[in-house]
């Protein structure tokens, strides 16, 4: 009994150990596959990159002509953009606003201004006077920008400020009237209006007349649906002229002053009296008769602002 015993532990303690050993052995096997392959990897990597960059070239060279089609496309895509997007042009200017040379004087001139109701303009009220809608809106008045004249070329619609071959004018429309005609020059006297967008006065809705053709000859009054027309040909038109077709607009200088007061900025420079005005515009003969012409108008303002102070002062002086 004690040697069947002994037998079986023996038997036991072989079997552990084959299976330990069998253990260890299997341990040792997947250790060296491991470095066997991590060292396989190390090798060959250098050989998979340039085989990479081999399949990189080789996708280039067999898609190159969905590339080069892609890039033809991109290169158009850009062209008519840049032909379709009007340029914008700046156009700057220098204020000085001078100073009185005798602070009493000033102090005086203050105190009857004040009196009179008038307040004294500082600089910083200067700045925001020039960017005032108000300003702007007699600049529009003078200059005739609530009526604009446009021509399509190709996919550029062209502003034809300073180079129009004729004007319109409107005697029956009021400012808040929106117009807008379509003219075909026949010759240097003829013209004709092939379609015509305008508000109704009574709907306040908006009418579109198209597929019409009313005649109109150079300076007589012609009734539309819209009012009346007088069409006037400039200097600048000619024979080369017949067969151009211009947009003419007729818009409201209020809702244009908001617009064009935001295109004009103001900054002061490092002296205390002297500040920058820049204007940006599509035309830039337009942005220089706007700054020109915004200046002249200040001046009158100012110069009437001064004589109300002078009269107010005489009549103080007088009381």
């Amino acid at each position: 009994m004690n040697r069947k015993e002994k037998q079986k532990k023996d038997e036991r303690r072989c079997r552990k150990f084959i299976s330990l050993q069998t253990i260890h052995f299997k341990n040792r096997t997947f250790m060296q596959e491991n470095q066997h392959i991590s060292s396989r990897r190390t090798s060959v990597k250098p050989q998979d990159v340039s085989l990479s960059l081999k399949s990189i070239v080789g996708i280039i060279v067999g898609n190159k002509l969905i590339i080069a089609v892609c890039a033809i496309v991109a290169l158009i895509a850009a062209c008519i953009y840049l032909h379709k997007t009007a340029p914008i042009y700046s156009r700057y200017t220098t204020v000085l606003v001078k100073e009185k040379r005798q602070s009493a004087a000033r102090n005086v001139g203050d105190q009857i201004s004040s009196m009179a109701g008038i307040g004294a303009v500082s600089i910083d009220n200067e700045m925001e006077e020039f960017k005032s809608p108000y300003l702007m809106y007699m600049v529009i008045k003078k200059l005739g920008l609530n009526t604009k004249y446009t021509e399509k070329k190709l996919l550029r619609v062209i502003d034809l400020y300073g180079k129009e071959p004729f004007t319109v004018s409107f005697p029956d429309a009021k400012e808040e009237d929106f117009i807008k005609l379509t003219v075909k020059i026949a010759d240097a006297t003829n013209f004709e209006i092939t379609s015509l967008q305008y508000v109704d006065s009574l709907t306040k809705q908006p009418v579109l007349v198209e597929d019409t053709l009313i005649k109109a000859r150079a300076f007589q009054c012609i009734n539309t649906p819209a009012g009346k027309i007088i069409v006037q040909p400039t200097e600048r038109i000619s024979e080369k002229s017949a067969g151009r077709t211009i947009t003419v607009s007729h818009l409201n200088p209020n809702s244009l002053a908001d617009g064009m007061s935001s295109a004009l900025s103001v900054s002061l420079v490092k002296s205390a009296t002297i500040f920058n005005m820049t204007y940006q515009d599509q035309c830039p003969k337009r942005a220089e008769d706007i700054l020109v012409t915004l200046l002249e108008t200040y001046k009158n303002e100012r110069s009437a602002e001064n004589k109300a102070v002078c009269d107010a002062s005489i009549k103080f002086i007088d009381s």
